[in-house]
């Protein structure tokens, strides 16, 4: 199902992400909503040892607070 953009309301604009709301229309005329982060992308780096096991690094994360979160090695894109 295809989706028609009706409206985008920016909702926060940072320096490194921007926060949208997109308001949507389908091929029925039924409406919906969508929140979308957009930013400027990242390259994630998959370390993969000889058996086949996958290396992720241990995060902590402000919104988890006390817990962490397992994540690729990442980098931001550069301009």
């Amino acid at each position: 199902m295809s989706y028609r953009l009706i409206e985008k309301q920016v909702l926060f604009s940072g320096s490194k992400i921007r926060l949208e709301l997109h308001h949507l229309e389908n091929e029925e005329g039924q409406r919906t909503r969508r929140e979308v982060c957009v930013h400027p992308g990242a390259v994630v780096i998959l370390p993969l040892l000889p058996d086949g096991r996958i290396v992720l690094i241990r995060n902590r994360r402000y919104a988890w607070v006390g817990s962490f979160s397992p994540n690729c090695p990442r980098e931001p894109l550069k301009e």
